[in-house]
């Protein structure tokens, strides 16, 4: 079988494509002006893409620009946009952490570090040429890390945001956070979520019908044991239920997408223990209403791969699910472990 490699932060670019059956395929390499520029996300739109990341500033060597760039549907490049002076370091969010909006436009979290240990949290809109429509922020307690991983639009024309902090008295580490704006850019609320006996990292959130959402990570032990968990909230900020889905080998953390009114969920099982190489790509379907799976399925990692991520998850058209991720693998005579990147895609 042909393997074919290309940059792990084209992954969610080629989920993209995988939509729309016209669209040519391209394996395409970006620059900002800046060094070791990093891609968290990308969305398609009416042109192409946008493409969000962050670019590292040659003089400074700091994270300190939020860079946007447009691609046309061959690959071309369109215009590009960076925010935030280099005075401060930003990460804009995770792998799927921009949505495309209802009136067309783009939503993504940023993280601002400033320099005096202070922490902003932005909600951030921009229109199909990147330019910026505003930004909704929450100022966060000076010496505690919090960190924004998605933002998704809500049903109710509202934004939410969610995340991790250790901005709490009590133990475990990290606990869940989530923030609402409304379609105009202001702050509704910003709320964390107890974690009495686990610490929880948050990855990913996907919208409900009745304005809030549903938030995915990982939950983590003492002991090093981590399993995924979910967790729904109403418009306003409430929690309505929360599962950590229980497997006799270890799980990364939830990434979560849904088409229409089917709710999906993908992670990397670990068979085997915490020791243990052998990783499996999995997804499930599962009940917005009470988090109960209604189905779940997993598979073969190849032989002799020694690490697999789903960092990227999508539906088509025909509302079936494509994850994408790296992996490991071993070239005997470079004596080297390459890094592939593929695509697993499951019907709904």
């Amino acid at each position: 079988m042909r393997t074919v490699r290309f940059p792990f932060s084209l992954v969610c670019l080629l989920l993209t494509t995988l939509g729309t059956a016209q669209t040519p395929t391209f394996n395409e390499r970006y620059d900002a002006d800046g060094t070791g520029d990093q891609l968290f996300g990308i969305v398609s739109t009416n042109n192409g893409y946008i493409g969000i990341g962050n670019s590292v500033n040659p003089n400074t060597l700091q994270t300190g620009r939020l860079w946007l760039f447009g691609i046309d549907h061959e690959g071309g490049g369109l215009w590009e946009r960076t925010y935030f002076p280099d005075s401060v370091t930003i990460q804009p969010g995770w792998s799927n952490s921009p949505d495309r909006t209802s009136d067309g436009n783009l939503i993504t979290p940023v993280n601002e570090i400033r320099s005096s240990s202070g922490r902003v949290i932005h909600i951030m809109k921009f229109n199909e040429m990147g330019d910026s429509l505003w930004s909704c922020s929450y100022e966060c307690p000076p010496g505690k890390w919090y960190l924004s991983y998605a933002a998704r639009e809500t049903s109710d024309g509202g934004i939410v945001s969610v995340g991790s902090t250790d901005d709490h008295i009590q133990a475990p580490t990290y606990r869940p956070f989530a923030m609402k704006c409304d379609a105009e850019g202001n702050l509704l609320w910003f709320k964390q979520y107890s974690s009495p006996t686990y610490s929880m990292t948050i990855t990913s959130v996907v919208a409900t019908e009745d304005g809030g959402g549903i938030m995915g990570g990982q939950a983590n032990w003492s002991w090093g044991e981590a399993l995924y968990f979910l967790l729904r909230f109403d418009a306003d900020g409430n929690e309505v239920w929360r599962t950590v889905y229980d497997y006799e080998g270890l799980t990364s953390a939830a990434l979560l997408v849904k088409s229409g009114s089917a709710y999906f969920v993908s992670t990397v099982l670990k068979i085997g223990g915490s020791s243990s190489s052998i990783r499996r790509p999995y997804f499930a379907r599962f009940s917005p209403n009470t988090g109960t799976l209604i189905w779940e399925v997993d598979f073969a990692s190849c032989d002799l791969c020694q690490y697999t991520g789903i960092f990227a998850v999508d539906v088509d058209e025909e509302g079936n699910v494509v994850g994408g991720g790296p992996t490991q693998y071993p070239d005997e005579e470079a004596q080297w472990s390459f890094e592939n990147g593929y695509l697993i895609k499951v019907t709904n």
